[in-house]
């Protein structure tokens, strides 16, 4: 687990898909206030949650992920409803 994420009253647990070492924290997430939605607004720029050093090599990770389609298929209960209105 990498941080829990507060969205209003709701709390989500965030966690790392690969082997990793936690290296920071974004801080102006950690502060809060009005710079918090910044994870939703600029995600790929002041919004980062995190840095982390991988523990495996890239290739192991690549190996490993499938595609949409099949992690669909595995977690189809668990996904049902999830995307409809």
């Amino acid at each position: 687990e990498v941080c829990n994420l507060r969205v209003g009253r709701k709390i989500f647990s965030v966690r790392c898909g690969v082997q990793a070492r936690l290296l920071e924290l974004n801080g102006k997430l950690v502060r809060g206030g009005e710079e918090a939605a910044l994870w939703h607004q600029r995600p790929a720029t002041e919004g980062w949650l995190a840095i982390v050093q991988l523990l495996c090599k890239p290739e192991e990770i690549v190996e490993a992920t499938v595609s949409m389609e099949e992690y669909v298929k595995e977690r189809e209960d668990d996904l049902k409803g999830l995307f409809e209105p």
